[in-house]
């Protein structure tokens, strides 16, 4: 939340994603370093993040961005009722300069700023019993299930929960991301983006669909080759063993580390 984001000038390196980039990477032991990531963050609430963490660290160089489809797609936007962690540093004055105003988000602002926090976990039925046998959720805790039935429980996860009649890639969050990748321009920092590792389930049916949807398949790099401050690295097949996955697309202890040591060396290269 932004109340966490009372960070000095010695922090240099910030990672700031979602629930992905927050459990893939640890900086226990990296110097300068801070992970803001928060469960549930899509674009258009990374971006305000990402303007109050600039104007509070002086001596940023890098910020590290997560590109995982679960942050562009329009049922991201739709769960993304983060309560009162939503817009919280930003006046009223600077959200009306962001430039991209509807409806929905002047409405969001001013529910998410001036209103009482609601666990948004509550009203969505697929996380709050992510555990039970529904069909869907069984692939949150693919160690329980064998590959057949883990295989069917990604398709509905990905075919129902994830993709959108618009697909995969949201047009508000696509350009609230390429706002981001600006925002570090303007300011000379140094962008890493990643795709994070998926299970091998998954990962089945995201290259089913990008081969069957050739021009979503590249919409990310195609931003991201405007910006000679920003590098991303796809590491969606890096850690195809299940054994480092809690559930489809979130590492655990064991992936943690590994990824961790992944990241560092590629981008220390």
């Amino acid at each position: 939340m932004l109340e966490k984001l009372q960070v000095d000038s010695t922090v240099e390196h910030v990672l700031l994603g979602d629930s992905h980039l927050k459990k893939s990477i640890s900086t226990l032991n990296l110097t300068s370093t801070v992970n803001y990531s928060l469960r549930g963050a899509n674009y258009e609430f990374t971006f305000f993040r990402m303007r109050n963490i600039i104007d509070r660290c002086d001596n940023l160089k890098s910020i590290t961005l997560s590109a995982d489809f679960n942050q562009f797609t329009e049922k991201t936007n739709n769960l993304n009722l983060i309560g009162s962690s939503f817009f919280k540093g930003t006046s009223f004055r600077n959200f009306l300069k962001h430039g991209y105003l509807t409806f929905e988000s002047i409405n969001n602002f001013i529910i998410t700023k001036y209103m009482p926090y609601i666990d948004w976990k509550n009203r969505f039925k697929f996380f709050r019993y992510a555990h039970r046998n529904q069909k869907g959720n069984q692939i949150k805790d693919i160690s329980k299930f064998t590959d057949q039935e883990n295989l069917e429980e990604s398709a509905i996860f990905f075919n129902q929960l994830i993709l959108s009649d618009s697909g995969l890639y949201d047009e508000r969050n696509l350009y609230y991301f390429e706002k981001c990748l600006q925002l570090c321009e303007e300011n000379n920092v140094q962008v890493h983006i990643l795709i994070h590792p998926l299970c091998s389930y998954l990962n089945t049916h995201i290259d089913k669909y990008y081969k069957e949807n050739t021009e979503e398949a590249v919409a990310i790099w195609q931003i991201v080759n405007k910006y000679k401050n920003c590098t991303l690295h796809d590491f969606r097949k890096d850690l195809l063993d299940n054994s480092n996955f809690t559930d489809c697309d979130h590492l655990n202890e064991k992936g943690n580390k590994a990824f961790t040591e992944i990241y560092l060396k590629t981008i220390q290269n």
